[in-house]
Parts: structure tokens; C-alpha cells; sequence
């Protein structure tokens, strides 16, 4: 599994992402991102939704990421989390 550290370059090449579609939308971190969409859900199915909308927020927020405020991997963990919070927001009643 690689480290975080080493997976920093999606973030400027998504921003080329008319360039080369394939390459440059692939997502960071997927198997970190499902695991904690996994732990929070306890369902497959529901952590592979999520982990997928977490993918969309990252690249349509990607303008909003800054270097400066820390590593591009706590970034895209912070998106995770709040879109869990989101999430669980929206389904309390269901529970």
C-alpha cells in the first residue's frame, strides 16, 4: 500500500484534468477513504457510495485545497469526514 506522502501530484493534475480525463480524475486514497466510510457505515455498499461522492467533492472543491494549511492527504480526510457528518445528519431519522 503506498503512503500518503508519496500521492501528492493529483491535486495539480486534476487541475489539468482537460488534458488527459483518465488519468488526471483518478482518485486519491481510495482504499483509506473506503475504510473510514466503512467504519462509519458498518455496510459495504454504503461506504462504497460514499467513498465515491467523497471523490466528487474532492474534485469539484479542489480549488479550495491550500498547501499552506496543511498536506493534501488531511485535506482530503477532512472532506471524508464532513461528508460522514453530512451523511449522518441527513439519515437520523432513519435509524
Amino acid at each position: 500500500m503506498r503512503r500518503w506522502s508519496r500521492m501528492p501530484n493529483w491535486s495539480s493534475n486534476a487541475s489539468r484534468a482537460t488534458d488527459r480525463p483518465g488519468r488526471a480524475c483518478a482518485p486519491p486514497f481510495p482504499r483509506r477513504i473506503f475504510n473510514i466510510c466503512y467504519r462509519f457505515t458498518g455496510n459495504g455498499t454504503e461506504a462504497e457510495d460514499l467513498s465515491q461522492d467523497v471523490f466528487l467533492r474532492v474534485y469539484r472543491t479542489l480549488g479550495s485545497y491550500r498547501s499552506a494549511h496543511g498536506g493534501f492527504a488531511t485535506w482530503v480526510t477532512s472532506v471524508t469526514r464532513n461528508l460522514l457528518i453530512d451523511h449522518y445528519r441527513r439519515t437520523k431519522r432513519d435509524r
